[in-house]
């Protein structure tokens, strides 16, 4: 989940992204972007994504920038601007998972302080009942609702202090002196940069804090004089990002460089911006696979850059958020913020509004990263079809796709489950017979995302015949079987003997939403024992022949 300076908050509010040269970017796929409204024309930020490409954010809601109100919103939805409760002058979400619980930043009495709720219900204050706190904030929360975050207060002078917070139990533990944590995986382990470091040579110290078991400390390179964490995954190895302050100027006239922090290989790595490796970089946010970074760089001038960072064979390459759209004028990409499971980027940026630039939050989803398998040329009404929905790419957690239809004739699950580490999910869909080919609009939708197919349904179709072994003086019987079922007006099939001794009806109808039919034959007075006879059905181009012996 994504985190942001409170200070940074608010002065992001007037940045301005400028134009930059195209730079190779790895393997990013096509996207689609979705911009977030607010309230009116007012600015909006986009901070942090989940699985389902569903943002928290903040909305301005007047003209103080100093005043803002968190924000819901994501592909597909209309943003829902949340009211400030009572005695918060300011709130934004900077966190989100796939539950919907949020957490962020309010001021409240005039203190910024650490808050989560779920969406559309009671927002709480994390550090409640601490005493002489001026300043908390929250810094990350994972998708079993495990948040971490920390406050200042005053003490033996002023004192950090992290702590875990539960959504469950709304409750705070685990208090620790002295880390400034940067974010928490998958696992509940927390990265955190150590405010006091204990080694000889007083290098800034990296902390992995699990929920049980001991801490592990990372020494920085000598070069980092200082090092706050931002953002830690979970599989393929973990990697922890953030910002670093060097001792050698950069090219912005800053000491401050993104940096990545491999754990398995203990290897630290510098963000360079694309095509100016000694710009100032921000990493802000990690995909929980450790392999994409979603962040900004900073010119000389202090104009800052969306730019997102993929590994390939070991080096982090960087690329303009600008250069995976297509070119837009009317857009000034500004920061990127958040990164979710599937490769959806959240942020905001600079966009043109009736001739006026208007801070605007966005998320960019890949372009049909999801969509329905069905069997190819049609599904005969009246069968049951096993369908699935297949996933471009692999999400840990499992999610749940919601499903619709136009017509009466198919029933479908309202909710197909996918479970964690799947990209395929089957599910089963009841059709009903049908008179002619009948088109059918199929949609999966996942969070606001939503996929339309059209399926054919086709009329049944003659499959088979069975009659009595032998015809004798008290006749004999016959079945047709479709594949599928009668649609609503029935179906007539004809029949047709090579005898007139063996005597069968021109044609049965099969009824409504049957898929079979019985019939009799009726022997006449020449027949011959032994004789061999032919009964043939047919619908449509489809025929189907049976011998009977006469008895």
């Amino acid at each position: 989940m994504k985190k942001n300076n409170w200070k940074k908050l608010i002065f992001g509010l007037t940045a301005i992204a400028i134009g930059v040269p195209t730079s190779a970017f790895a393997s990013w796929p096509s996207f689609a972007l979705y911009p977030i409204s607010g309230i009116g024309k007012n600015p909006t930020q986009a901070l942090a994504v989940n699985s389902f490409s569903e943002i928290a954010g903040l909305a301005q809601p007047g003209t103080n920038p100093l005043v803002f109100t968190g924000l819901f919103g994501g592909a597909g939805y209309t943003s829902q601007p949340d009211t400030l409760p009572n005695g918060y002058t300011s709130l934004e979400f900077s966190g989100i998972n796939d539950s919907l619980y949020m957490i962020g930043t309010a001021m409240i009495n005039l203190h910024p302080t650490a808050v989560g709720g779920q969406y559309n219900g009671n927002i709480v204050d994390m550090t409640a009942g601490i005493q002489y706190s001026y300043f908390s904030q929250v810094m990350g929360v994972n998708h079993q609702g495990m948040a971490v975050g920390y406050y200042n207060k005053e003490g033996n002078g002023v004192e950090t202090h992290m702590f875990r917070w539960s959504s469950v139990s709304t409750t705070r533990t685990n208090d620790t002196l002295n880390r400034l944590p940067g974010g928490i995986n998958e696992n509940g382990t927390i990265v955190a940069s150590n405010l006091k470091p204990t080694n000889y040579y007083q290098l800034a110290e990296l902390d992995l804090i699990p929920t049980s078991g001991p801490t592990q400390t990372f020494l920085a390179p000598g070069n980092l004089l200082y090092i706050y964490p931002s953002g830690i995954s979970t599989y393929g190895g973990i990697t922890t990002i953030g910002e670093a302050y060097d001792y050698i100027e950069n090219n912005s006239l800053t000491h401050i460089y993104g940096y990545a922090f491999n754990v398995a290989a203990n290897q630290w790595q510098l963000l360079d911006a694309p095509n100016n490796p000694d710009y100032e970089s921000h990493a802000v946010a990690v995909d929980v696979w450790g392999t994409r970074i979603a962040g900004y760089t900073v010119d000389p001038s202090g104009n800052q850059t969306a730019v997102v960072w993929e590994l390939v064979n070991g080096n982090w390459v960087a690329s303009y958020l600008s250069d995976l759209f297509p070119a837009d004028s009317t857009w000034k990409y500004t920061q990127a913020t958040g990164i979710n499971t599937y490769g959806a980027i959240s942020g905001f940026g600079m966009h043109l509004e009736n001739e006026h630039w208007v801070q605007r939050g966005f998320v960019a989803t890949p372009q049909a990263f999801f969509h329905f398998v069905f069997p190819e040329g049609g599904i005969f009404g009246g069968l049951t079809a096993n369908p699935s929905i297949h996933v471009n790419g692999l999400n840990p957690f499992d999610v749940a796709f919601h499903l619709t239809t136009d017509s009466g004739v198919v029933s479908l699950p309202r909710e197909v489950d996918m479970p964690g580490m799947e990209n395929n999910a089957s599910f089963s869909m009841q059709t009903m017979g049908v008179d002619r080919s009948t088109p059918v609009d199929i949609t999966v939708r996942f969070g606001g995302l939503a996929y339309t197919q059209p399926v054919l349904l086709l009329p049944a179709v003659l499959q088979g015949m069975t009659l009595s072994s032998n015809v004798n003086s008290d006749g004999g019987r016959g079945s047709l079987m479709l594949h599928g079922s009668a649609g609503p007006s029935g179906i007539n099939v004809s029949l047709t003997s090579s005898s007139s001794e063996v005597v069968v009806p021109a044609s049965v109808t099969i009824p409504a939403n049957a898929s079979m039919a019985n019939f009799r034959m009726v022997l006449g007075r020449r027949a011959k024992t032994g004789d061999v006879v032919t009964i043939t059905a047919t619908l449509g181009s489809r025929t189907v022949s049976q011998q009977v012996t006469i008895n």
